[in-house]
């Protein structure tokens, strides 16, 4: 069984990482509205997420030794969780080496979005 950490991400409970990083990052979970109704009470407001997002997904990229990946998911579609996110990822020295998100008009009718960052 792989290590596994239950810790707020913007602090992660070690320094370092050897191995790589799956961060399935908070979201506004617009992605599974169809079997997540629930999901339009949210306490957070959406505004909110890309931050946190970005929060977390530096704090835990910065345990990466070089060349080690940082896997980023959410379960949203929204453009400002998903590909701006990375962008500024990008901008902290990270480089994205592969995006994917499911189609809008997957057949599921849930959207996912995922990216490969290495860090340099």
């Amino acid at each position: 069984m792989p290590p596994l950490a239950l810790a707020d991400g913007r602090r992660p409970p070690v320094r370092q990482w050897e191995g790589n990083i799956l961060a399935d990052v908070p979201c506004s979970g617009l992605g599974v509205l169809a079997r997540r109704p629930d999901i339009r009470r949210h306490t957070r407001r959406m505004a909110d997420f890309p931050q946190l997002q970005y929060d977390i997904a530096l704090a835990l990229a910065q345990c990466l030794l070089p060349g080690r990946c940082l896997v980023y998911m959410t379960c949203t579609l929204h453009p400002a969780e998903n590909e701006q996110v990375v962008q500024r990822l990008e901008s902290a020295g990270l480089r994205c080496l592969e995006q994917f998100q499911t189609p809008h008009d997957h057949p599921f009718m849930e959207g996912m979005f995922g990216a490969v960052l290495q860090r340099n």
